[in-house]
């Protein structure tokens, strides 16, 4: 009977859910579809089961961030944050921003700088991947957002690791500094280091999970260019953590833990595949993305982008930001391939050398981010050829520019030998030039 229910009220609530419905046993009516009522008597808990009352709430939940999102989808960055910032990976420039030089609340994107000392430790040997940690009280009381640690249970470094940037655990991430320093005031000593390392001097950090400590009204702070400066290095040192953070969900069954990626646009925006998020009362919603797009490699080479949105208002605000940002950045620059051509950048011809037609061709490429809109411009300067040249001589040089800036220059070359011709060759030249010159007179005469 409860069965029955059950799919009675789900089913009332789909039809309520589409006023444009028609019953199909009276297509002659264009009517609203009137909902099933569940009885009076019979309470929701009772006909649905847990997982049904999971999705059910899993349902609404999305309904109402759809609704959130469409509401605020036509805002600006400057309305959706407050600072923004799009970066080339590769040459660390940056190509759109918005306040970045003044210090915010950075939240859960603390986890980058955590997690970046903890690689770093397993790197200089002071601790293993598999070290296990047996999690006590204080980890087991850490709120927040949470790996849901128990007081007693043994887990490995490298589960808090992905707990860390995929679910975004204080928990995970506190008893990891505890393991490498013994306290996590001692651990926050090696997270300002690294920043120092890093060339970072204006930031402020309490803690490893980015918490607001309120008794003290302080909380960890970055420039948003910091943020991308630390993001960039962390990403570069261990690009392996992109397996981590590209991972939809941790399901650990034996723990009953099953929480989806914290990463509100993986798997929405095509590339994209990591980085982390934050969110706190005083930081608002963060968010660090990072997206690849691979190149032909001939024409473009490998791009990845790395966007950063601070201090929405909203999940929905946040959602949108970094959304726009990314796609924006993915489908306008590409990382174009300059000077890499099967085709000669020039030809000339020299019949005192075999072969005569001399092919001249960029010593070196380079990829350069640039916009798909934009032209690169080339500037050459050949030298005079009068003497036999060797695979690889220098004959000029080849600037390219991107409007006005110099982007990548390089040497002409040659990728052949040019031999001299012989005697019998240069007198076989010169008769058939005298030849065509008596001929040209002839006809020029009238003759």
């Amino acid at each position: 009977m409860k069965k029955f229910i059950s799919f009675i009220l789900i089913l009332g609530i789909l039809l309520s859910s589409s006023p444009t419905f028609v019953f199909a046993s009276d297509p002659s009516q264009n009517r609203e579809s009137v909902p099933l009522q569940m009885p009076e008597d019979v309470e929701l808990e009772e006909v649905l089961s847990e997982e049904e009352l999971k999705a059910l709430e899993e349902a609404k939940r999305k309904e109402a961030f759809e609704k959130a999102v469409s509401e605020v989808a036509h805002l600006n960055y400057g309305q959706l944050t407050k600072a923004y910032l799009l970066g080339d990976f590769d040459s660390g420039k940056i190509l759109e921003e918005n306040n970045i030089d003044s210090l915010v609340a950075i939240a859960s994107t603390s986890k980058i700088l955590t997690v970046y000392v903890v690689l770093d430790q397993v790197k200089e040997g002071k601790i293993s991947l598999d070290d296990e940690i047996v999690v006590d009280r204080e980890t087991a009381l850490i709120g927040g957002s949470s790996y849901e640690l128990k007081e007693g249970e043994i887990v490995k470094v490298e589960d808090l690791i992905k707990a860390a940037m995929v679910v975004s655990g204080n928990d995970a991430v506190f008893l990891l500094s505890k393991h490498i320093a013994g306290s996590e005031q001692a651990f926050v000593k090696l997270m300002e280091q690294k920043l120092v390392d890093l060339g970072i001097e204006d930031f402020q950090i309490i803690n490893s999970s980015g918490l607001p400590n309120y008794t003290i009204n302080k909380q960890n702070m970055l420039t948003t260019r910091g943020l991308f400066q630390l993001s960039r290095s962390f990403l570069m040192d261990y690009p392996e953590i992109l397996e981590i953070t590209k991972t939809q969900e941790i399901v650990d069954e034996g723990r009953k833990f099953d929480h989806t990626n914290t990463n509100p646009i993986l798997g929405v925006v095509e590339g994209i595949d990591g980085l982390k998020t934050g969110y706190t009362g005083l930081a608002g919603r963060c968010m660090v993305a990072t997206g690849k797009i691979l190149g032909d490699g001939e024409k473009t080479s490998d791009m990845r982008l790395i966007g950063i949105t601070m201090g929405s208002e909203s999940d929905a605000k946040r959602y949108v930001a970094i959304k726009k940002l990314m796609e924006r950045g993915l489908s306008l620059y590409e990382n174009r391939l300059i000077g890499l051509s099967l085709d000669p950048v020039e030809t000339i011809e020299n019949e005192d050398l075999v072969p005569s037609e001399i092919k001249i061709f960029p010593r070196d490429s380079k990829p350069v981010l640039t916009l798909k809109s934009h032209n690169i411009r080339e500037e050459k300067t050949v030298d005079e050829i009068n003497s036999p040249k060797k695979n690889g001589d220098k004959l000029g040089t080849i600037k390219y520019y991107n409007g006005k800036d110099l982007v990548f220059e390089t040497d002409l070359i040659v990728k052949e030998d040019y031999i001299e011709s012989s005697t019998i060759r240069k007198l076989q030249i010169l008769y058939r030039d005298l030849f065509t010159s008596v001929i040209e007179y002839f006809q020029y005469e009238g003759v």
